[in-house]
């Protein structure tokens, strides 16, 4: 998730979990510090593998077994910054409250549907839940009153009280998720269409009023938009559909890859990314998109993908961003959120 629910939750967590008063405001710096650390992988870079980022986003520095590496790391930021301001705190009494606000950073991501490598290196899987999106201020505005309070004030009650509304607004979202699922197999049952090789629904931007449904039957790749209001039935908007590659292989085979080159791993890797949601950009046969997000929740255009050549199977693939919102769709989006256009 975004920067400011990373600090703030791990704030929440840290005080709540300082049981000696005068440490607390101490905590809440340990806190901020371990909830935002793991995002340090945001600065890995490669200058000749475009994929290096993508893929070493949310991995080892966000996995349950690296959490006490990067709690100590935050104690001894904060130990250090004590020590050069001539004071003193008891380390070792941070170091749980520490490890709590790691272990939220990669929760709080897990939450959302970009995928984390929560069990590396057991495991390669990026794990996600989709209850949330990456940005949802409704989630991030109220923990932040609470977490500031809660450090100001060194309360731990205030603290407990944020991370308990974390956990009410994330049931509702488990709740909506539900819902838009249910909705989404009623939509294809009411169709008469056969039940689909891979099926999910994902909240849309910013909120969890609008979710993106996602159907796929053999090599046809369907998005529906889907609202599930506070009150009354979900409504759902038929989207578009498109051709979607079934594997990794069968997108190396069709842009006529030569196996093993440099461009056939790279497919393999984005596919991985993208947990094979992956297609043909609508408008560029040269470029493999991730089908997972568009602008529109009723879209198919991806936001980014990767561009390939067979003529040059070793080179290096390019990563191509389309994010360019149209016209009309801010207000459009806005307007399907207030319950506007819907059938």
């Amino acid at each position: 998730m975004d920067p400011i629910t990373h600090a703030t939750l791990g704030i929440a967590c840290a005080v709540a979990l300082t049981s000696k008063r005068e440490l607390r405001r101490a905590a809440a710096l340990v806190g901020l510090s371990a909830g935002m650390l793991p995002d340090v992988d945001i600065f890995f870079r490669s200058s000749t593998d475009p994929l290096f980022s993508l893929e070493y986003h949310r991995h080892f520095t966000h996995s349950v077994i690296f959490a006490p590496v990067i709690a100590l790391l935050a104690v001894v930021f904060v130990w250090g910054s004590y020590r050069l301001g001539g004071k003193k705190i008891e380390a070792g009494r941070l170091m749980i409250p520490a490890l709590a606000a790691a272990l939220g950073h990669g929760f709080c991501d897990v939450w959302t549907s970009y995928g984390t490598r929560s069990w590396w290196p057991f495991s390669d899987e990026r794990v996600t839940l989709d209850w949330i999106s990456v940005i949802d201020p409704v989630l991030t505005l109220p923990l932040l009153v609470g977490a500031v309070l809660a450090w100001v004030w060194g309360s731990q009650r205030t603290a407990g009280v944020a991370l308990a509304g974390v956990a009410i607004y994330l049931s509702l979202c488990q709740v909506q998720k539900s819902r838009a699922e249910v909705a989404l197999q009623d939509w294809l049952a009411k169709e008469g269409l056969p039940m689909p090789d891979r099926s999910t629904v994902k909240p849309s931007m910013g909120n969890i009023i609008v979710w993106r449904g996602m159907v796929v039957h053999g090599q046809t790749f369907r998005v529906v938009a889907l609202r599930c209001g506070i009150s009354g039935p979900v409504k759902l908007l038929a989207g578009e559909s498109q051709s979607m590659f079934r594997s990794d292989q069968e997108a190396v085979e069709a842009l006529g890859l030569p196996e093993g080159s440099v461009q056939a791993r790279a497919v393999q890797r984005f596919s991985h990314f993208s947990d094979g949601w992956i297609g043909m950009h609508p408008s560029d046969t040269q470029t493999i998109g991730d089908l997972r997000y568009a602008a529109m929740p009723n879209e198919v255009l991806p936001l980014w993908g990767i561009r390939l050549n067979a003529q040059t199977p070793d080179a290096p693939v390019g990563l191509s961003y389309f994010r360019e919102i149209k016209e009309g769709d801010l207000e459009r989006f806005w307007g399907m959120i207030r319950g506007e256009g819907w059938p």
